[in-house]
């Protein structure tokens, strides 16, 4: 349902787009309350021009050389990004480094887009095109738990509050064993726990959403904390009058709350998250973007997700374990002359157990991961909602009205462990990582193996040279393709190899000049079968691909400023059956563009810019229309298009600016921010809509220029 969540997804996220850019003014606020100040008197969320000493050293993760933890992960901090200690391409970010980004909405995988190699669809989501692969290809894990669809509407926005997240840890690709079922890369967000020494709480009121957020202490030990944070936007509220009759616009909310206490040496958290989203609209002639034969849409969806964490260091051992279990429910019905709808409900178990210890100058780890899912869905939707999924630039024909339609409730388990050492060589001038992970699925009856491994070398003139290549592999899980009734039994997990290498020179202060090189070749992708025998499965693994690309970083960082930019070339090449011509997915983004920079003049002041670029996407071009009344009653034109993916958009670029203020109000600490998205009003475009019979296309474009504002006050 996820991939289905996916395929969907735009048309919600058109809605909100919408609101968003017809808005006067919009508001994302953020609220990060204090946290407990960490052993050098740092506070959290500290920058470099902040923090009064040197951050406490960030405990290592079972991939690297360990140590002991003294405080829980998320008392101990350092300022701003941060990169792999061992030059590799590992970004560390903080929650508040997310909400101070302009244009970011307080996202954090929105901040991720600005990262080198990082591309996304458009300004109405938040999804990750990770060095040419695609969203879904990127795991997502909150507290070690697994999160195939961690976004409002399937990609707007995600769940993902930076009031309880403490880090990002970002790896665009070739990782470790401890980490798997992605043939991209990986997102871990480690959530904080409360504020162990006394009560605080904050609260952002804005146009567009309302947060709050209570914590304090559990006891009086100070070895106890609780949280609780929640948002609602009230965008129904707001544009309620764009739709006609009876309508709920998109609207969303989160909440989470969180327990932390340490029992003797033992960290326990406790985690209870409920999101959801829904819309119900029948679009009016002001919604232009809707398509031709939608009169409106039903969307809702909500998720709750309890996860339990153990942590325990007993003399070298460092031992963990992660317990959850989720349940989502949505459904989405499409009006219109073609009706559509699907309706899902999944219970999800997941369970995952990591040990490490160093032994004779190594540092060896294993661990295993269980995810039992149960999936129940009904299905009755038109075929190319399978067969091409992005419908972007390619309107339906009114002559596809094929239906597809399935009742299925099945299960499927997930399960994997892996081993993996980490060592030195060259007096300890090289260090390596190897691995193996052993992964199979019930979906696909495979028992597969991926091996890995990490280099990086220490040269005497500073800089630090990296390589990485290992094997990947993603199982279908929950993707329609594999619904036995509609789709295949016979798929297999979809695999990729990665290999990479790179040279990066740190520089004082935490900056970084860096160049990586990486490769990845697919196969086994699952593919649509136009030729298929009535009756035969329409999907098969038989898809190929190629990745390819540069990354060039320069992170420049001084006492009251810092700075990046970054350049990406590269080149995605699929090919879904051996006797088909390549073509270019719609992730082909050949060139990125980013710049993020922020200034403080002084204590009270912080002035932020941003600015993102990137070739068009490619898209599939109608090239004309024929006339067909003489053969089908009732229609009169039908679409003739041009080759799969065979034209592009034209650049995409935007600069955001922003000024935060920080004052007192009342006596309490408060904050004010006044940011404009697309400054200079570029006329981006996301689409074509198709009128008088396929005769014309009218652009759509992106978010206009959009000023926006926020307040925060804190107790």
């Amino acid at each position: 349902m996820a991939s289905m969540a996916c395929r969907w997804s735009h048309i919600p996220g058109l809605l909100l787009a919408l609101a968003l850019a017809t808005a006067p003014a919009v508001a994302w606020a953020e609220s990060v309350p204090p946290a407990p100040e960490n052993a050098s008197g740092a506070s959290a969320g500290a920058t470099s021009a902040e923090a009064k000493a040197p951050a406490a050293p960030t405990p290592t993760p079972a991939s690297r050389l360990g140590e002991v933890i003294p405080l829980p992960e998320e008392v101990v901090h350092a300022p701003g990004v941060r990169f792999g200690d061992d030059g590799s391409v590992r970004f560390t970010v903080p929650a508040r480094e997310a909400v101070r980004l302009p244009g970011g909405f307080g996202d954090p995988t929105r901040y991720l887009q600005s990262m080198p190699g990082v591309g996304n669809d458009s300004d109405f989501d938040g999804l990750l095109f990770v060095r040419g692969g695609e969203a879904d290809q990127t795991r997502i894990y909150i507290d070690q738990v697994s999160v195939s669809d961690p976004y409002h509407f399937g990609g707007v926005v995600s769940f993902l509050n930076t009031d309880v997240i403490d880090q990002l840890e970002f790896v665009p690709g070739g990782y470790t064993a401890d980490y798997g079922d992605a043939l991209g890369g990986v997102v871990r967000v480690r959530r904080r726990i409360g504020n162990l020494q006394s009560f605080h709480a904050s609260g952002t009121l804005s146009l567009m959403t309302a947060n709050a957020t209570a914590e304090g202490p559990l006891g009086a030990d100070g070895r106890g904390s609780w949280l609780v944070a929640g948002r609602r936007s009230y965008l129904d509220k707001l544009f309620g009058s764009r739709a006609i009759g009876r309508a709920a616009l998109p609207s969303y909310f989160d909440v989470d709350g969180r327990l932390y206490r340490r029992v003797g040496e033992h960290d326990l958290r406790l985690g209870v998250m409920r999101s959801g989203d829904g819309l119900s609209a029948r679009m009016s002639d002001q919604f232009t973007f809707a398509p031709a034969d939608s009169g409106g849409l039903t969307w809702e969806r909500v998720l709750t997700l309890v996860s339990l964490n153990w942590e325990h260091n007993p003399g070298p051992w460092r031992l963990a374990q992660t317990a959850a279990y989720s349940w989502r429910d949505q459904e989405a019905v499409l009006h219109g002359t073609v009706p559509q709808s699907a309706y899902g409900d999944f219970r999800t178990f997941d369970w995952r157990g990591d040990a490490s210890r160093p032994v004779a100058g190594l540092l060896l780890a294993a661990g295993a991961q269980v995810v039992h899912t149960h999936l129940d869905y009904r299905l009755d939707i038109n075929r190319l909602s399978l067969e091409q999924p992005d419908r972007r630039s390619a309107p339906r024909s009114p002559l596809d009205t094929v239906r597809t339609v399935s009742d299925f409730e099945g299960r499927s388990v997930y399960a994997a462990g892996y081993a993996q050492a980490t060592f030195h060589l060259a007096d300890s001038a090289v260090t390596a990582t190897t691995g193996l992970r052993i992964e199979s699925a019930s979906r696909t009856g495979q028992t597969v193996p991926t091996p890995r491994l990490q280099l990086a070398w220490r040269t005497p003139w500073r800089a630090v040279v990296t390589g990485a290549a290992g094997s990947y592999r993603q199982f279908p899980s929950d993707r329609i393709e594999a619904d036995p009734q509609i789709g295949s039994a016979d798929l297999r997990a979809e695999r990729a190899r990665h290999l990479s290498l790179g040279v990066a020179l740190p520089l004082a202060g935490g900056g970084r000049l860096s160049a990586e090189a990486y490769h990845k070749r697919l196969s086994e992708l699952i593919a649509y079968v136009p030729d298929a025998a009535e009756g035969e499965p329409r999907f098969a693994s038989t898809g190929s691909g190629t990745a390819r690309g540069v990354e060039l970083l320069a992170h420049l960082p001084g006492p009251r400023w810092s700075a990046w930019v970054s350049y990406t070339v590269g080149e995605v090449r699929y090919r879904d059956r051996p006797d088909l011509p390549e073509y270019a997915p719609a992730q082909d983004l050949r060139h990125l563009f980013s710049f993020a920079g922020r200034y403080r003049p002084d204590a009270h002041w912080t002035l932020g810019v941003k600015w993102r670029a990137h070739s068009g996407r490619p898209y599939t071009p109608i090239v004309g229309r024929e006339n067909v009344s003489e053969f089908v009653e009732g229609v009169e034109w039908i679409p003739v298009q041009g080759p799969y993916n065979g034209a592009r958009f034209p650049w995409y670029h935007r600069l955001d600016v922003r000024a935060e203020r920080e004052f007192r109000l009342a006596g309490l600490r408060a904050s004010a921010f006044l940011e404009v998205i697309n400054l200079y009003g570029r006329n981006n475009l996301y689409d074509y809509r198709y009128v008088d019979g396929f005769g014309r296309a009218v652009p759509v474009n992106m978010l206009p220029m959009l000023p926006t504002f926020g307040l925060t006050v804190s107790l």
